[in-house]
């Protein structure tokens, strides 16, 4: 059984305490208790933060102390036999290194001791420790209650003021932060039952204060009841419980319990939201409270704790780095380079080697700092814009909306790509995203199972001419190789499927979904032995096969794997009647086509089998037949243009006609027909089936438009002849 991550266990736990109503910030406590409420390590005497505090706060009970094993045994007590540790994390974004010199000696200060620096780690580091609760753990001493302390709300009052803000009382009994204007409003302070009250509602509003462009710039422009308006809910609630701890004037969530519907979907949705809004609410409490500790928190970096057994991995590693490792900044264009450079250890090995799951350089022990010194991360800090390249950034984003991130994903060419996502079943790819590295590196991730999309930019990072440069001439070579193997795979599949349409059937009596369409029988056209499928073959303008549409006899649509559609048609009347049609008619579904065939008595229609070919398609047969005109049929999907504002087949069509400078026609149903059912009405086969108006209706509307393109076509052919000037 697979392992499941570490954000699941927790935000699965947390999601559960929030459905029965015990999730931390839904808990109230008294003014006076400060701490008493937040774990906290009575070793070190700091409290744990982000994620750690409401992850130990959902399994404790009213004691807050947590440590590890040897701290416990430090204070001469000891965890009980059999009981089951917790864990926690905490990320490691730089570490203090030796600065060494240009021949790779260590710097000395005026004292003679190796002088150290701050070096940006190329990955960050995540490290994961076990604590046990103070219930876990034998001869433990007793827990002190602190006495209230009276001037906790003088403590309020002054951070209310140091802050700053904009803050209105008025006679409505509402409280809210208004970002237009940049101010809190609340009701007066008579009007709350008590101070500690005032102050917690206060406290709450002052965290959305902190989100304004101005100070921490957090997205707070969305309406009341959206997901987005939630998430800011969520940030600003946990963010006043920590600071009802700091200042120990309690929390009151009794306003706030209408979101815990909305943060349980958000949840749900993305386990990931709780580490970030968690992360958030800390920077809120460090914004406001000034409290002494290091200021550029980044998301997710916790309380360390000192334990010899703590378990370091590296960020999306599968297992321990280990130290004897030394990674290495090696571009691409310098990688012979550092090969040549490096050179081999004694026994044969490779000085510097890839590591394919880390996807970075590293040196082999026994390497002389000498030699690899240029390539030496402390080397680059300075001209090292963002600790994460922007393919690992983006696949982290990737990852986060649950896609399943593997192979030669994600593939930066600004081009949009399938991925599959966790719940699709065996080739379902319900991810799309596309993305680009040119300039600032953006791009547009959806998850069309759970809905969720996002729009990323690469934070801060800037490539230089030469990364550009690079990045782009691996890009073709990667685009190249993909599609000689797409086209390799798509040849064998053609060649397999025309096997396979020689055992078919050819159609004699109409299929269940002719049937259910209401069309004839027109040759071409193939079935399996029970006669219940539909085989609709596809082909190139030569003539060639390489798809074939499957339909089921409920209408269910598929086209064979690894197999070529773009471009691929089928020609109701056969190929070749083509040259002798006045015009050649394209439409997306067969049923569509078969309709227009037997209304119009054309030698030939063309079916793209849905409008994302239809362009593709026109295209093609604009350069087959240069002087034929061409007419999208197109479907008119009013419901999706009532209920999303689009219309796939009206707007497809037109581009397509557009393309080739053909003409585009929609059906025209009875008054009030495909207002009342836009589902049921938009195509020319409910025309004919489902209409009023009939077969009739398409006749008459198609022979009006073909016989006026065909004469103006005419008319044009004559022009042009009479034009030509002979030379004898």
């Amino acid at each position: 059984m697979t392992k499941m991550p570490y954000h699941e266990v927790v935000a699965n736990q947390i999601i559960e305490s929030l459905k029965a109503g015990t999730a931390p910030w839904l808990k109230p406590w008294e003014p006076g208790v400060g701490n008493g409420q937040i774990p906290y390590n009575p070793v070190t005497g700091k409290r744990y933060r982000g994620i750690n505090a409401l992850y130990l706060m959902v399994n404790q009970s009213d004691d807050n102390r947590w440590l590890t094993y040897k701290q416990a045994q430090s204070m001469d007590a000891q965890v009980r036999k059999g009981e089951k540790g917790t864990t926690i994390q905490y990320w490691k974004f730089h570490e203090e290194q030796t600065k060494h010199d240009d021949t790779g000696k260590p710097v000395l200060d005026e004292q003679g001791n190796p002088l150290k620096v701050q070096v940006n780690l190329e990955r960050p580091k995540v490290f994961y420790a076990t604590v046990f609760h103070a219930s876990q753990i034998d001869n433990m001493p007793e827990l002190i209650t602190k006495e209230p302390d009276w001037s906790l709300m003088e403590k309020a009052e002054k951070l209310l003021h140091n802050s700053g803000a904009k803050i209105v009382h008025s006679e409505a009994d509402k409280a809210f932060y208004r970002l237009s204007t940049d101010s809190i409003h609340l009701p007066p302070k008579e009007q709350f039952k008590s101070a500690a009250n005032y102050y917690t509602t206060a406290l709450h509003e002052l965290g959305h204060w902190s989100g304004h462009p101005s100070r921490l710039d957090r997205d707070l422009g969305h309406p009341f009841g959206s997901d987005a308006y939630a998430k800011e809910e969520l940030r600003a609630e946990i963010a006043s419980m920590l600071l009802g701890a700091e200042l120990g004037i309690g929390h009151d969530p009794s306003q706030h319990t209408a979101y815990i519907k909305s943060w349980i979907r958000v949840l749900e949705d993305d386990p990931l939201e709780i580490f970030r809004a968690s992360a958030d609410a800390e920077k809120i409490v460090n914004h406001l409270c000034a409290l002494e500790q290091t200021q550029n928190i980044n998301l997710g970096e916790l309380v360390e704790i000192k334990d010899d057994k703590l378990k370091e991995e590296v960020v999306m590693a599968s297992e321990n780095i280990r130290s004897e490792k030394v990674w290495l900044s090696i571009p691409f264009q310098q990688k012979e380079i550092a090969k040549s450079t490096i050179g081999k250890l004694p026994d044969g090995t490779p000085g510097i080697a890839w590591d394919k799951v880390q996807k970075c350089w590293y040196a082999n022990p026994g390497v002389s700092v000498e030699k690899i010194k240029a390539w030496l991360p402390e080397h680059q800090v300075l001209t090292q814009e963002k600790a994460l390249i922007p393919e690992d950034e983006f696949k982290a984003a990737l990852i986060s909306l649950g896609a399943i991130v593997s192979g030669e994903h994600p593939i930066m060419d600004g081009k949009p790509h399938r991925i599959s996502t966790e719940g699709d079943k065996n080739s379902e790819k319900a991810g799309f995203y596309v993305a680009h590295l040119d300039g600032i590196p953006a791009g547009y991730i959806k998850n069309n199972r759970t809905g969720t999309e996002l729009n990323w930019k690469c934070k801060g990072y800037i490539l230089t001419d030469e990364q550009k440069s690079t990045l782009k001439a691996e890009a073709l070579e990667h685009q190249q190789i993909r599609q000689r193997e797409l086209e390799s795979k798509q040849k064998s599949t053609a060649l397999k499927l025309k096997q396979k349409l020689s055992l078919m059937t050819e159609v004699v009596e109409p299929t269940p979904y002719m049937q259910a369409k209401g069309i004839l029988n027109h040759y071409g056209v193939y079935t399996d032995s029970e006669k219940r499928l539909t085989c609709i073959p596809a082909t190139d303008c030569e003539g060639t096969l390489w798809t074939i549409q499957y339909i089921s006899e409920d209408g269910a649509k598929r086209f064979a794997k690894d197999s070529k559609k773009e471009g691929c048609f089928h020609v109701l009347g056969g190929l070749e009647k083509l040259a002798e049609t006045p015009v050649i008619v394209i439409t997306e579904g067969y049923a569509t086509a078969a309709t227009i065939k037997d209304a119009t008595k054309l030698p030939a229609i063309v079916s793209a089998f849905d409008s994302g070919n239809l362009k593709p398609v026109a295209k093609a047969l604009r350069d087959k037949f240069p002087n034929t005109p061409i007419i999208v049929a197109s479907d008119d999907d009013k419901h999706l243009e009532l209920t999303k504002g689009i219309n796939p087949g009206k707007e497809k069509g037109s581009e397509a006609a557009n393309s080739v400078n053909g003409f585009m026609i929609l059906p025209t149903f009875a008054p009030g027909e495909q207002l009342s059912n836009p589902r049921q009405f938009s195509d020319f086969n409910d025309l004919a089936n489902k209409s009023q108006l009939g077969i009739a209706g398409v006749k008459r509307q198609l022979k009006s438009k073909i016989d006026s393109v065909a004469k103006q076509n005419s008319r044009l052919q004559l022009t042009q002849k009479s034009n030509v000037v002979r030379i004898t």
